[in-house]
């Protein structure tokens, strides 16, 4: 069944806006901040040291459309978020660079 006729795994329906998604460091911390829609009952936040991983689970809440992620001043950090509805479909994922 697909919610509201958009397939969630297709990346050109429910692509996560790269421009949407973003991950300053500041003071010790990435805040990221990304689009959240009302179909989205949870979000998925990974991170990694290294733009090939691997990857760990930083947080799988409610969609509020920003997450504070401590962090170490002058470290890269990659971050993969994944949009999730109540029907457990998932979003394509959109990846981004703190910096």
């Amino acid at each position: 069944m697909l919610l509201h006729k958009l397939n969630p795994l297709d990346r050109v329906t429910t692509r996560l806006r790269r421009r949407n998604f973003s991950a300053p460091c500041r003071q010790q911390r990435v805040l990221l901040t990304y689009d959240v829609k009302k179909e989205y009952s949870s979000m998925r936040l990974y991170r990694a040291t290294n733009r090939s991983g691997p990857w760990t689970l930083r947080s799988s809440t409610a969609p509020d459309g920003s997450y504070s992620d401590p962090a170490t001043n002058g470290s890269i950090y990659y971050y993969r978020l994944m949009a999730i509805d109540g029907l457990n479909h998932r979003s394509a994922v959109a990846e981004q660079r703190s910096g």
